[in-house]
């Protein structure tokens, strides 16, 4: 995790990324708040399929959280939710958040 602060990297991220996933999901949304405060900076992506809904929170301060909702049963799994660490790539952090909602989605709707 180099360079750029946390949210200027996820901002870029999903900016790479939206149109893919608005493809693949049917509520795709991000809120930025405070973006260059090192401390109070965050993102968070909020994405939905017809059965699951996911948020994924970064804060500039190096924390993540990515919460897994289940609409039916309305269960919550915590996917993570700790500090970053220098060796931790975000992109690919980001993707294994979206590889675990398809799943969920897939396993939910058979």
């Amino acid at each position: 995790m180099k360079g750029k602060m946390v949210v200027q990297q996820v901002t870029k991220w999903f900016a790479n990324n939206c149109e893919r996933l608005s493809e693949s999901f049917t509520i795709v949304r991000f809120r930025l708040m405070d973006a260059t405060d090192l401390v109070r900076g965050k993102i968070t992506i909020e994405l939905s399929s017809g059965t699951a809904v996911m948020m994924i929170t970064f804060w500039n301060k190096k924390d993540v959280q990515a919460l897994l909702l289940d609409k039916h049963s309305k269960q919550e799994r915590t996917l993570d939710d700790r500090i970053l660490n220098h060796q931790d790539d975000i992109p690919s952090l980001l993707q294994k958040y979206i590889e675990e909602l398809t799943n969920a989605s897939s396993s939910g709707s058979k």
